[in-house]
């Protein structure tokens, strides 16, 4: 089944009859771990998995895929394969949000961080946490 020719002919009908056919939204969840002191510390991939699927399940949210990647926040985004993955199911609009653990997954660069968030929402697609407050661990 081609996925890319489905997404479109939903897209058609919609159009046709003037309103969303198809509802629930789809997320990409990306989980990121850069030291094998994150997988000790408690912000295992595992971990942050959970705490994704949980927001999912919370807001009625379909899983396209989970992206697990094991590479520093310091080195540019686009040498990150999962993340790039993720990128290009948005710009593809296989995902209508991705959901991390915490931004910081993301980048711990501040620009490359404002140069994802640009390109994902200008492709219409929502960012999302998977941490409540309540899960936040102490800062060290």
């Amino acid at each position: 089944m081609d996925i890319n020719h489905t997404n479109k002919s939903i897209a058609r009908i919609e159009q046709k009859v003037g309103r969303k056919i198809y509802s629930r939204k789809r997320a990409v969840i990306y989980c990121r771990v850069s030291t094998d002191k994150q997988e000790i510390d408690g912000e295992s991939l595992e971990y942050q998995e959970e705490k994704c699927r949980q927001y999912t399940e919370l807001h009625d949210i379909d899983i396209v895929v989970v992206l697990h990647e094991a590479k520093s926040g310091y080195i540019h985004y686009t040498l990150r394969d999962k993340l790039t993955f993720a990128r290009q199911l948005v710009r593809d609009h296989m995902a209508d949000m991705i959901i991390v653990f915490d931004l910081r997954r993301f980048s711990r660069n501040f620009v490359h961080s404002a140069m994802i968030f640009e390109e994902v929402e200008s492709n219409g697609v929502r960012l999302a946490m998977g941490r409540r407050r309540q899960d936040a661990l102490p800062y060290r």
